[in-house]
């Protein structure tokens, strides 16, 4: 990572060629120079670096998560996070969520949007612009 990044937007997918294209799509979208992005396609390994990433000062706004992963489900990963008392932004894209458990999230404030695989790049960017309308900028 970049260490004169000033904020991180992390997303966590065991597919790496769904987070070669949300890397694409957002360092296009979004090229700041106070701005990285970071993927995982473990979620245990993007718990640790996530806690790096804040002791070292990063601000997280948003966090990506799939649903389905082998290692750790999305629904898992977004609780784990937020008991660390982690202020992001969550954003779950997945194509074979669990309506319940995303529900639950949502009724617990835990998640803040929900968007279908495969998405629309356009909508998507909308979507992340709405979260954090200081990316915009």
């Amino acid at each position: 990572m970049n260490s004169a990044a000033e904020q991180v937007l992390v997303c966590v997918d065991d597919d790496p060629f769904i987070l070669q294209i949300l890397s694409y799509q957002l360092r296009k979208r979004f090229d700041h120079d106070w701005l990285e992005v970071e993927t995982y396609t473990d979620p245990k390994e993007a718990l640790l670096s996530i806690e790096e990433l804040l002791e070292d000062d990063c601000l997280i706004p948003l966090v990506v998560v799939d649903y389905r992963m082998p290692q750790m489900n999305g629904t898992e990963l977004v609780r784990k996070l937020k008991s660390t008392g982690l202020q992001s932004r969550f954003l779950m894209l997945s194509g074979q969520a669990n309506s319940e458990d995303v529900g639950q999230l949502f009724r617990e404030g835990l998640l803040d949007a929900f968007h279908e695989k495969p998405w629309s790049e356009e909508d998507f960017l909308v979507k992340i612009c709405e979260l954090v309308p200081g990316l915009a900028a």
